[in-house]
């Protein structure tokens, strides 16, 4: 993710982001922890990121894409509503392109799976 994106839900978020986990230790989480994250799922991420928000023991570990999908890793515990909500947004991440945020398509060339729009795909492809 670029670093004004970056910035802007590190910003938004800093709590969660700075929180530290039940343990005791500091959060792994850094001002840069967005930056393994594609610009086009910045909706995605700053609504996923909402959610946990809400729960004051939930320690955020890591934000990246991974297969194709969104992974968000963090530690605690989150209501089965929030579960749910979450779920449905790392689904979601398989059909919204990792570079600009249109209905997209998951795929995989040379052993590297991306979601893309037509568009995207098809300089991936060419690109590969």
């Amino acid at each position: 993710m670029d670093s004004n994106l970056n910035r802007q839900l590190y910003d938004k978020y800093q709590d969660l982001c700075d929180r530290s986990c039940a343990s005791g230790s500091p959060s792994p989480f850094k001002l840069d922890g967005f930056s393994a994250c594609p610009n086009g799922w910045y909706n995605l991420i700053d609504e996923y990121i909402g959610v946990l928000s809400q729960f004051p023991d939930i320690c955020l570990l890591q934000v990246k894409s991974k297969f194709g999908g969104l992974r968000v890793y963090f530690s605690g515990r989150v209501s089965d509503r929030a579960s749910a909500i979450l779920g449905n947004l790392e689904e979601k991440s398989y059909n919204t392109c990792e570079t600009c945020g249109k209905p997209a398509r998951t795929e995989s060339v040379n052993y590297w799976t991306r979601t893309l729009c037509d568009e995207h795909h098809a300089e991936w492809k060419n690109s590969v």
